[in-house]
């Protein structure tokens, strides 16, 4: 099976969960311990790391992986999220897009996510 065939939903897909995502991250800004939001910036990271690995773009699979590990640890605390989280999580969408453009442009991501996925680690790790 040729994975190309099937870029442009991929595309399409990762747009839309990055359209989600920006908006998830409006509303948790808004509210910091809204943790249905926080349930819903989980799903999108599962989602986008499923669909990238499947396709082949390790790098984004790597930072939606740690996003989504990021996420889990939030999920059913009742404190709000922190603003340090919050950044780097604004930081993973503008990459994620950077990301996607990259792939619609080349066939292939070329950011490097490695600063922002030691961000999201040390995040993790408290």
């Amino acid at each position: 099976m040729d994975v190309s065939d099937y870029l442009p939903m991929f595309l399409a897909e990762a747009r839309e969960h990055l359209q989600n995502l920006n908006l998830a991250l409006v509303k948790i800004e808004q509210d910091p311990a809204d943790g249905e939001t926080v349930n819903e910036i989980f799903r999108i990271a599962h989602s986008m790391k499923g669909m990238s690995a499947t396709m082949g773009f390790a790098r984004m699979a790597s930072l939606t992986h740690e996003m989504e590990s990021v996420m889990e640890g939030l999920r059913g605390r009742s404190e709000a999220m922190e603003q340090d989280s919050l950044n780097a999580l604004f930081g993973c969408l503008d990459t994620l897009e950077a990301m996607t453009d990259e792939i619609e442009a080349e066939g292939t991501e070329t950011t490097d996510p490695t600063e922002l996925i030691g961000r999201l680690k040390a995040i993790r790790t408290g």
